[in-house]
C-alpha cells in the first residue's frame, strides 16, 4: 500500500515508518526543509522524502505522482503551555496543516485516514474536556475531519495516546532527565509526585497503527466514519513509582527532591480511562522490561 506519513523525524514517526516498510507499504514521508538532516538521512532508508511544499495548496500535485491510497497523520506541534509567540505555529500545524494535508489526499481518492490524538482531550474521562490549547487544537482538528467524513466519503480513525517511552527518544522528557541526573549524580527538583503515569513502550504503540490499518482497510467501506480509539499501557503508576522503578532497572541511584515544585497549572492527576480501546490490539511490554529495553538501547546500560 502506497502510505503518505506525517511526523517521520518525530520519536513515533520514525518507528512507523521502519515498520510499515518492512511489511512491504511504499511510504512516502512529508518532512519540512528545517527538518534535522541525521534524522532525514537515516529515514531514507525505508521512505521516499518528499519536502513540503512552501504553497501548501500545490501539495496534492507533490503526490499525485505516488498514487497515495492512505494517510496516516503524527506530525504535531506540543506546548503544554502555549504563550502568545507560540499560538500561531501550534495552530498551524494542528490545525491547519494537518487540514491541507488531508485536503490534499482526499483530492487525490484517498478514503482512509488514520490520525493521531492525545489522552488530554478527556481529562477527568470526560467526553471532551481539554488540559491546554495543544489538545484543543487536536479536537478542533477532529471537527474538520467530521466534514472530510460526511462529504467526501473518508473512512477514518483517531488514535488517542498516552506518553510513550523507548529506544531513540530524544525528546527532553521524562527519561532525558532521569537518565542525565544519574549520570551527572545531580539532584533533580521535581513537584511532589503523586500524579499517576500512563506510559506506553513504542512497539506497542506502532503495533496499534498496524492494527489500526488492519481494521481501516477491512472496514465497511461503503459507510464512512470516524472511529476514536484509546491506546493505553492498562498499567499505571505514580511518578515516584516510575522513578523508582527507573533507579532499579539503571542501577544507578536518581537523586530527587520530591515537592521542590509545585504542580503545574491544570496538572493531570489521572490519566482518562481508556475506553475504547482499539479492537484486536493490548500493551504486551511492561514497563519494567521496557525501561530495560530503553535502557540496553542507547541508555545507562548500553554497551
Amino acid at each position: 500500500m502506497n502510505i503518505v506519513l506525517t511526523g517521520c523525524t518525530g520519536f513515533i514517526g520514525h518507528h512507523l515508518a521502519k515498520a510499515l516498510h518492512l511489511r512491504g507499504h511504499h511510504v512516502v514521508s512529508l518532512v519540512r526543509p528545517s527538518s534535522n538532516p541525521e534524522r532525514l538521512k537515516a529515514l531514507q532508508a525505508y521512505a521516499h522524502l518528499l519536502c513540503i511544499p512552501e504553497q501548501l495548496y500545490i501539495l496534492a500535485q507533490a503526490l499525485a505522482a505516488h498514487q497515495p491510497q492512505m494517510l496516516i497523520h503524527l506530525a504535531a506541534h506540543y506546548e503544554g503551555q502555549h504563550q502568545a509567540h507560540t499560538l500561531g505555529p501550534m495552530l498551524h500545524s494542528n490545525l491547519v496543516f494537518a487540514t491541507q494535508v488531508l485536503d490534499a489526499c482526499v483530492q487525490l481518492g484517498v478514503k482512509q485516514f488514520i490520525n493521531t490524538g492525545t489522552s488530554w482531550q478527556h481529562n477527568e474521562s470526560q467526553a471532551y474536556c481539554p488540559v491546554n490549547l495543544y489538545a484543543a487544537s487536536k479536537q478542533a482538528f477532529e471537527a474538520m475531519l467530521a466534514y472530510y467524513t460526511e462529504h467526501h466519503q473518508v473512512k477514518a480513525i483517531t488514535l488517542k495516546l498516552f506518553d510513550t517511552y523507548g529506544p531513540e527518544d530524544h525528546r527532553r522528557k521524562l527519561f532525558y532527565a532521569l537518565r542525565k541526573a544519574a549520570l551527572e549524580g545531580n539532584t533533580l527538583q521535581m513537584s511532589p509526585g503523586e500524579q499517576v503515569l500512563d506510559l506506553v513502550f513504542i512497539q506497542d504503540i506502532v503495533d496499534g497503527f498496524l492494527v489500526a490499518i488492519e481494521h481501516i482497510t477491512n472496514s465497511d467501506a461503503s459507510k464512512p466514519c470516524h472511529e476514536s480509539f484509546f491506546l493505553g499501557s492498562g498499567q499505571r503508576f505514580s511518578l515516584r513509582q516510575v522513578v523508582a522503578m527507573y533507579a532499579e532497572v539503571a542501577k544507578r541511584p536518581v537523586p530527587v527532591e520530591w515537592g521542590a515544585l509545585p504542580y503545574r497549572p491544570f496538572e493531570v492527576m489521572q490519566p482518562c480511562a481508556a475506553e475504547p480501546t482499539l479492537p484486536n490490539w493490548a500493551a504486551r511490554v511492561a514497563l519494567k522490561q521496557g525501561l530495560g529495553l530503553m535502557e540496553t538501547n542507547g541508555g545507562l546500560l548500553a554497551t
